[in-house]
């Protein structure tokens, strides 16, 4: 407890809201005076408990939280969605892979593809002036950052016969579960269905499938994902059929 607060956290009231719950992961959001507590649970055999906790304290006067507004990511972007990418891996990783998994996902998995923001398939979340969620598609080869180079990851993709990428999907640990990204996937389904893609597909990491699941996509197989240093950490293939035509599908959305 802080010195300027000498109150006993019982003679607190506490506003408890459950943002969303899936699968055996849940986020909640305790609101007190004078803080704002953010809370990732996890069931295990003996119940739920809480794996993450990140907290803010609330100023007077303080800049209220404003919807988050998308668009595409700029190359001035590129510090601040690394610093994101990262901080993002670091924070939510862990509930699901030990250290030497989560180091070397924030050192392969969490950085910048130049070529997707040069592309223009890139995208940004921002509230309140920060960048909070990014992620993006790609009509290119390379599957998912992290895979190493290969000659052919530049290669352009037949929208008639090769799925688009979903490339590099990251919220910010204090921004989860509250629908930024089903935004950033519906932009993306958008944008590849726009350019004649029929099929999405992508590599998913452990705490990914859940937000994937609920949107559409089907696993094809669960792998292990080699990383360049030698480290594997669990995955999934997984695919999403696009509409041929009509009006753009509606997934299921937290918003």
């Amino acid at each position: 407890m802080e010195a300027d607060d000498d109150r006993h956290p019982y003679d607190r009231t506490y506003e408890i809201q459950v943002v969303d719950i899936g699968h055996d992961m849940a986020s909640v959001v305790v609101h007190s005076d004078p803080f704002t507590e953010y809370l990732h649970l996890a069931r295990f055999d003996d119940g739920w408990k809480i794996v993450n906790a990140f907290y803010r304290r609330n100023r007077p006067n303080q800049v209220p939280m404003i919807e988050p507004v998308l668009r595409l990511a700029t190359l001035d972007d590129v510090d601040e969605i690394d610093a994101l990418m990262k901080s993002s891996t670091r924070d939510l990783f862990p509930i699901l892979y030990d250290d030497a998994q989560t180091e070397a996902s924030v050192h392969y998995i969490a950085a910048v593809d130049r070529s997707l923001i040069q592309d223009g398939t890139y995208f940004a979340m921002e509230a309140n002036g920060e960048l909070v969620a990014c992620g993006g598609w790609s009509r290119r080869d390379k599957l998912y950052t992290g895979s190493g180079d290969a000659g052919g990851d530049a290669r352009p993709l037949d929208p008639a016969s090769e799925p688009a990428r979903l490339r590099a999907m990251f919220v910010r640990a204090d921004w989860t579960r509250r629908g930024l990204g089903t935004r950033i996937l519906e932009a993306c389904e958008a944008a590849a269905r726009a350019e004649g893609f029929q099929t999405l597909a992508l590599m998913s990491t452990l705490p990914g499938l859940p937000l994937y699941e609920r949107f559409g996509f089907q696993i094809l197989e669960r792998v292990d994902i080699p990383l360049p240093n030698g480290t594997t950490i669990g995955g999934a293939r997984m695919v999403m059929q696009l509409p041929s035509a009509g009006p753009l599908r509606q997934p299921p959305s937290s918003r």
